[in-house]
């Protein structure tokens, strides 16, 4: 039976959520309905995508009681945005029918992930709409990254992660990383950015009398902007390439991670226009930027210290320059890249010579 002819799924469903990678979308749906809290995740058996490196969100925002009936007459559109991964900035589109269509659910959803990443000032009604659709973003953002880095794609892997980050913070790419500090108004943040001020790290090493001369704020406001200072990761990362002078084509080429944390992490993620309370995570990728493959990946929660180990098969004799990320799910401006090369040697089994 195909997924079109689940009347009943649909009568009970608010949103639903459908993605697709190319012909990735049968690893995506093994990855989901395998938790039954994304039961509310289907796709159409003649599903297509023209560009099997394109990743799709689509998100529907349904009335209670729409039917397969209202699919097959074609009252509802469901393309709702597509990230355009050629700088990692994601830009959201939707399908012209002749114009657009404002009550149409792909328009709504489109328009209101645009408002939440803005953060435009909503109507109760649409505010309530608003935090159904980010209920279910993040959880769909985490399998989309686990399908694309199965496929070895980087540079899409690598959006998602900053789409999680965006979500969570209610802002755009391009924003400054200062706008996930309480109280930042536009102001502030150009003032901070005339000083030089451009990270958090930086509001955190100003002197406590530039800092307060700055920013202007009551003490009440200065206690949650140290707050969010407290808890934003400050994470030193360090790694090594194992036996870096012995590896031979075809063997296993191992990267051993040590993480550790400055300050004690305390409590959830402080995002105040995110809806739902949700812990960090982070993800340690390898990737060749050169040929935007994506080599291992491991996610992982981090309280005070932690030890990763990643690990991929060496390609054919020669040099290679690699880059290993450290990438938050849930604030942005934390995240960590680092260079590194290993030269590869002929495997032992290369050299056409037999024994007995």
């Amino acid at each position: 039976m195909s997924a079109w002819n689940l009347s009943c799924f649909f009568r009970f469903t608010k949103i639903i959520i459908l993605f697709f990678a190319g012909d990735s979308a049968l690893q995506l749906a093994q990855v989901l309905y395998l938790n039954p809290n994304l039961s509310d995740i289907v796709f159409p058996h003649d599903a297509a995508v023209s560009e099997p490196g394109l990743c799709v969100f689509y998100c529907i925002v349904c009335t209670p009681l729409l039917t397969c009936d209202d699919f097959h007459t074609g009252s509802t559109d469901f393309i709702v945005c597509i990230p355009d991964f050629g700088d990692k900035a994601f830009t959201f589109s939707s399908v012209d029918h002749n114009g657009p269509k404002y009550n149409d659910p792909h328009v709504k959803t489109n328009l209101l992930l645009q408002a939440h990443l803005s953060r435009m000032q909503l109507s109760a009604e649409l505010q309530s709409d608003t935090e159904e659709i980010l209920s279910k973003a993040v959880r769909l953002i985490q399998a989309c990254v686990d399908v694309l880095s199965s496929n070895g794609w980087l540079s899409p892997a690598l959006a998602a992660m900053e789409l999680a980050q965006m979500v969570t913070q209610a802002m755009w790419a391009k924003d400054s990383y200062l706008k996930q500090l309480p109280h930042f108004t536009q102001d502030t943040i150009k003032g901070c950015q005339d000083k030089g001020v451009e990270t958090i790290f930086d509001v955190m090493e100003m002197e406590d009398e530039d800092r307060n001369s700055l920013l202007q704020l009551t003490e009440s406001q200065m206690a949650d902007v140290a707050r969010f200072c407290n808890r934003f990761p400050n994470i030193e990362m360090t790694y090594d390439v194992a036996d870096k002078d012995s590896i031979s084509s075809g063997s296993n080429v191992n990267v051993n991670v040590q993480l550790e944390r400055e300050d004690e992490v305390a409590g959830p993620v402080i995002a105040p226009l995110f809806p739902q309370k949700r812990e960090e995570g982070w993800w340690v990728v390898i990737g060749d930027t050169k040929n935007n493959s994506l080599l291992s990946i491991k996610r992982l929660t981090l309280q005070q210290k932690a030890k990763v180990k990643l690990d991929y098969v060496a390609p054919s004799p020669g040099r290679y320059n690699y880059t290993l990320f450290f990438m938050s799910d849930a604030y942005m401006g934390c995240d960590q890249e680092y260079k590194f090369s290993i030269d590869v040697k002929e495997g032992r089994g290369s050299s056409g010579s037999d024994s007995d």
